[in-house]
């Protein structure tokens, strides 16, 4: 993740040379499909450093679409994390509804408990590209959860700067881990 006097974003710059490697080297001319974390594939970089997704906007253009996604509640599967300490194994932690006012209630209020949503296709000037243009409160996580501070899971993102298009979902549900096997020698 991190080299000695590696600068923050490092990561994400090599997950984006690593794509790049394999749409020029191993699929080249091909469509590709990249799952990763919201953190990961965002756009914009107003946590500081540029993003895997803002690197591979620089270098593909409009030729690629990002997509995010939102939840209000459920569960998830996680590693815990308690004073800034990971503890354990990933487990599943409940996932208690995004307070009022956060971006994931907003969408919430739609009624739709599954909707896909073009960002990139809603006017700016509309009341819908206003709001999308500020940033609101999300679910935001990866491999943890923090456990003594669950408002904390909640950060602030921009949705129009930061994604192409939106998965919303109303109750997210947790991965179900895969039995862990030794191969043999």
């Amino acid at each position: 993740m991190r080299t000695e006097g590696s600068r923050p974003g490092f990561r994400d710059e090599m997950m984006a040379r690593n794509v790049e490697w394999l749409a020029d080297q191993v699929h080249p001319n091909e469509r590709l499909v990249l799952w990763a974390h919201n953190g990961h594939v965002r756009l914009s970089d107003d946590v500081g450093s540029k993003s895997m997704g803002g690197w591979l906007r620089q270098r593909f253009g409009r030729q690629m679409y990002v997509v995010g996604f939102a939840f209000r509640r459920g569960e998830v599967r996680a590693v815990s994390m308690e004073k800034g300490k990971f503890s354990g194994s990933p487990v599943t932690h409940k996932v208690p509804p995004s307070p009022e006012g956060t971006g994931d209630a907003v969408f919430s209020a739609t009624g739709l408990p599954l909707f896909f949503l073009d960002l990139s296709g809603v006017p700016e000037a509309s009341a819908l590209g206003r709001w999308l243009a500020e940033s609101h409160l999300y679910h935001s996580l990866g491999a943890a959860w923090v456990t003594d501070d669950p408002e904390s899971n909640l950060h602030a993102e921009t949705m129009s700067r930061a994604y192409d298009g939106l998965i919303f979902v109303e109750e997210g549900h947790a991965a179900r881990g895969l039995p862990f096997v030794t191969s043999p020698r």
